[in-house]
């Protein structure tokens, strides 16, 4: 596996938790897009119906926002530094 110099990433062996639920598609690959420019890795996992064919969920559905166990503190301080308040439901606890 290739490095990129001053880019951190988690080990494989660390587990995926949920660090925010966000209303759409869209929206969720962006902040994605943000924390995976600050070194995180993400997943994101659309939900309602037709999340399992494959599909980008309907427009308002909600979509998981998953990082490593080893970087939830920081991902979650990098959201809470660019949402505006109440525009991104941030799962504290990490669970899901």
């Amino acid at each position: 596996m290739e490095t990129i110099p001053g880019v951190h990433r988690e080990p494989a062996d660390d587990p995926w938790v949920r660090v925010a639920t966000v209303g759409g598609d869209v929206m969720a690959r962006s902040w994605a897009e943000l924390l995976e420019n600050n070194g995180i890795q993400t997943v994101v996992k659309p939900g309602g119906p037709g999340f399992s064919f494959g599909a980008p969920p309907p427009f308002g559905f909600p979509c998981y926002l998953y990082v490593r166990t080893t970087a939830l503190e920081r991902a979650t301080a990098i959201l809470e530094g660019y949402a505006a308040p109440g525009s991104l439901d941030l799962d504290q606890a990490g669970t899901g």
